[in-house]
């Protein structure tokens, strides 16, 4: 498929700004931009003749990416090879939906800071959506402008954090409105996730005649991102509608300089998610590219788009290089010590190249393990790793899904370890 090229008739330029300081002394960096903020995009798909962004500065998935989204990137493979000093962005993803303390964000942050000698976390992420991911309140998402992912990226990107976004992806056969999981595990997709497998509609739900003839169907349309040329479907018309509900926290983020590690269609290379292998590897690389096509056609001109598979041996599902900025992968169970080098590692240098690495998503429950994940890290036999995030939520007492503390000594000795990159909270402009 080729990717839409959407011809620039009056460019608005966008200054790059420069990334100032990598302050990697104590394990701290600090992100500032010039005084400049993204010329505003429209909401809706842009019409012919309407002036375009400018063409991106930096090789980027999106041929229009804004300057900040190139400062990031080129920043991120920056810290490639510094196997002796501070060189992995290390963090969490604070933000499920909600923010994971019921006090609100700015206790949890107060919290993580002080938990974390006097630093806020150099990688936080978000995800608009969470159903049974430690709240099973519905309707499943959250989103808009005053949205707590929304709000907390802001407030964390001015703090000095990298901004990444998880998407769960409601189920678009039966749940492109965001409306209320319904009861029952009928359509639980075959990992048998018995907590998740409460809620219908969501992300693990492959109910609703989900598969590749549905999908395809979905992506039947007259866009040249389209895995099916033809008139639009009513499928397609309500997966445009679902994805749209994303696109007004996204301009929010553009509009203030943020730019944003998208990580979407996670853990493809497995059979708890929708989009995992019960559709086939081309059927899923269709759906990718669609998504960014779509967004990019929206005017979201700000996300690095990440592929994070959970195993090795996931590069047949790939959407292509010219589609990914960001590769890495979820890293789930006891890690080995330093010098080891994990196979997903090896694998994705073979069909990514160069392009920085993190792990979207790590952990092993509360337990020992958070340093060896940092040892993984130090001792520089994958040169391209640069950030790695527990999931999810790190807090005293918190009864989430994993329920662990961030005053544990295991993870103390993790975040402070000097090797990571924590923001000092004079990030900004």
């Amino acid at each position: 498929m080729v990717k839409q090229l959407l011809i620039a008739i009056a460019c608005m330029l966008i200054p790059a700004p420069l990334w100032a300081g990598t302050g990697v002394s104590g394990g701290a960096f600090t992100v500032s931009f010039s005084a400049n903020s993204p010329t505003p995009t429209p909401a809706t798909p842009v019409p012919t003749g309407t002036p375009t962004p400018a063409p991106s500065t930096c090789s980027a998935a999106d041929p229009n990416l804004f300057g900040p989204g190139c400062t990031l990137l080129n920043y991120l493979y920056s810290l490639e090879g510094r196997g002796s000093s501070a060189h992995v962005l290390a963090g969490l993803t604070g933000v499920v939906k909600v923010c994971y303390d019921p006090s609100g964000c700015a206790v949890q942050d107060a919290n993580n800071y002080a938990n974390s000698g006097n630093k806020y976390y150099g990688f936080f992420g978000v995800d608009n959506c969470n159903a049974a991911w430690g709240d099973p309140t519905t309707p499943p998402c959250a989103f808009g402008t005053g949205a707590a992912t929304n709000t907390e990226a802001k407030t964390m990107w001015n703090n000095g954090s990298v901004i990444f976004e998880h998407v769960d992806f409601p189920n678009p056969a039966v749940n492109t409105n965001n409306n209320n999981p319904g009861p029952g595990a009928a359509g639980n997709c075959g990992a048998g996730l018995s907590e998740e497998a409460k809620y219908q509609g969501v992300s693990y739900d492959c109910s609703g005649g989900m598969g590749d003839s549905y999908v395809q169907n979905m992506l039947t349309c007259p866009q040249s991102y389209c895995m099916h040329q033809g008139a639009q479907t009513s499928a397609n018309a309500s997966w445009n509608n679902e994805l749209s509900l994303y696109v007004p926290g996204f301009q929010d983020l553009q509009n203030n300089g943020i730019p944003v590690i998208m990580d979407m269609y996670q853990e493809m290379d497995g059979n708890w998610f929708w989009w995992g292998t019960i559709l086939s590897s081309g059927t899923f690389q269709a759906l990718y590219r669609y998504t960014e096509g779509y967004w990019e056609a929206q005017g979201i001109h700000n996300m690095l788009y990440a592929f994070m598979p959970i195993g090795s041996g996931a590069g047949y599902r790939s959407p292509g290089n010219s589609y990914v900025d960001v590769g890495g992968w979820d890293q789930y169970g006891s890690y080995g010590g330093g010098g080891y080098i994990a196979p997903q590692y090896s694998d994705e240098v073979s069909y990514l190249g160069n392009k920085p690495q993190v792990w979207a998503e790590f952990g092993d429950g509360c337990s020992n393990s958070y340093p060896n994940y940092t040892a993984a890290a130090q001792s520089g036999p994958m040169p391209n790793l640069v950030g790695m995030g527990f999931w999810w939520g790190v807090a005293p007492a918190l009864p989430d899904y994993h329920g662990c503390s961030n005053t544990e000594s295991s993870w103390t000795s993790f975040i402070t370890n000097p090797y990571n990159i924590l923001a000092n909270g004079t990030g900004g402009r």
